[in-house]
């Protein structure tokens, strides 16, 4: 790392909202209280931790004792080992300070169809955990849906957006499918009056997304005020399903990212990395490269410092 590097100054009080550190169910690049010593080290104000399997908020306290210099928060991932969609993990989260409530991810029923489409027998498989596939298999699991057959809101999910409304929190749409389930989910957090909501890597008008979001779609809800999580993995050249090192695939390029940017505008945007594989680079480093490339691509320093200060520092109410 150079301090003279230009965008090093952009780092300055820069947040990361998404992003996995050990300890986790798969090995990571770093733990999370050296991924709050690297972000301090780099200039950055703040983070939040991210589990797909356990709540985060209660650890993220004795890493915040640990670091003082950055704000450490937490959150919970609606997946299996939460209870899915358990209302109780979302108040337990807000009695232990958490900041955030995603939907399922690696739980998710479409994410298990879309792994299954790239040639996986199931994502549980695709990690190489043996007791977890072995509880999931026997169990007859089939991934968490957030609608009923007809097509409604589950109504513990209607519980649980009362309860992030009322705390405040920040609602992410995890990987919920896209074409269904994120935009009636969307559609009702705004309704019910969730002021802090995240699209989780919203892909744009291209071909290897499942299903992607349209520009129609991205600008209907960014004008009412959702925020889209842009993180750098998606045009990193990790092939983001599979996680195979030596599959250089990507799903956007720069140049495409800042386009999505300019589509919506910045004020709609947060800069995540989604980073903490063993075969990228550190969390803090990923967001300095992709802060380089916004910049490389027409994206303006003023734009740039909302979407890695200012955006996510409303999320995290600093």
């Amino acid at each position: 790392m150079s301090e003279n590097l230009p965008e090093m100054e952009l780092m300055k009080g820069a947040i990361d909202i998404h992003f996995h550190c050990m300890p986790d169910t798969v090995q990571r690049r770093m733990d999370e209280v050296e991924m709050a010593e690297m972000a301090r080290d780099y200039g950055m104000r703040a983070i939040l931790l991210k589990c797909h399997d356990t709540m985060t908020s209660d650890r993220a306290y004795y890493v915040d004792k640990m670091v003082e210099e950055v704000d450490v928060y937490g959150g919970v991932v609606l997946n299996y080992p939460l209870g899915g969609f358990n209302p109780l993990a979302v108040v337990a989260n807000i009695q232990f300070g958490g900041k955030a409530v995603w939907m399922p991810t690696r739980s998710a029923a479409f994410y298990w169809e879309y792994i299954a489409k790239k040639g996986e027998k199931g994502y549980y498989a695709s990690i190489h955990n043996p007791y977890e596939k072995r509880v999931v298999e026997g169990s007859g699991l089939k991934g968490l849906r957030a609608l009923t057959p007809q097509g409604e809101l589950l109504p513990e999910i209607e519980e649980i957006l009362g309860i992030v409304a009322d705390a405040d929190l920040m609602l992410g749409t995890g990987h919920l499918n896209p074409a269904d389930e994120q935009r009636v989910l969307l559609e009702e957090a705004l309704n019910t009056g969730v002021k802090k909501i995240t699209i989780t890597h919203p892909l744009m008008d291209h071909p290897l997304a499942l299903i992607p979001y349209s520009k129609e779609d991205l600008l209907h809800f960014t004008r009412k005020g959702v925020y889209l999580d842009l993180p750098y993995i998606m045009m990193s050249g990790w092939k983001f399903v599979t996680g195979t090192p030596d599959a250089h695939e990507s799903y956007y390029s720069p140049a495409r990212y800042a386009e999505m940017i300019k589509t919506v505008g910045a004020e709609h945007c947060i800069m995540s990395t989604d980073f903490g594989q063993v075969h990228n680079p550190p969390p803090p480093e990923g967001l300095r490269i992709f802060i380089r490339a916004m910049r490389e691509n027409g994206i303006s320093d003023g734009e740039i410092r909302m979407m890695v200060n200012e955006n996510p520092g409303k999320m995290l109410d600093i």
